[in-house]
């Protein structure tokens, strides 16, 4: 069960890094070696695009996987 904790708070922490990183545009981020890569090939706005799209995702894949584990009953079904 700590593994699923321990992934569902790595998944959370980086997609809303990804998230932050893409939203307020910091140059840290953007300046890093694979982020840009991305920058050079579509540009810093849609570099930025992509890595709120990405943080979003992290962020939905860590609720999918609380969900799934228990951990976060919606009360869906």
């Amino acid at each position: 069960m700590w593994v699923h904790v321990f992934i569902i708070i790595l998944f959370a922490a980086v997609g809303i890094l990804c998230l932050l990183a893409g939203a307020c545009g910091w140059q840290w981020f953007l300046a890093s070696r694979n982020a840009a890569t991305l920058v050079r090939l579509l540009g810093v706005k849609a570099a930025r695009a992509v890595y709120c799209l990405l943080g979003l995702m992290l962020v939905a894949m860590s609720l999918v996987v609380a969900t799934s584990v228990g951990l976060l009953d919606l009360g869906l079904a």
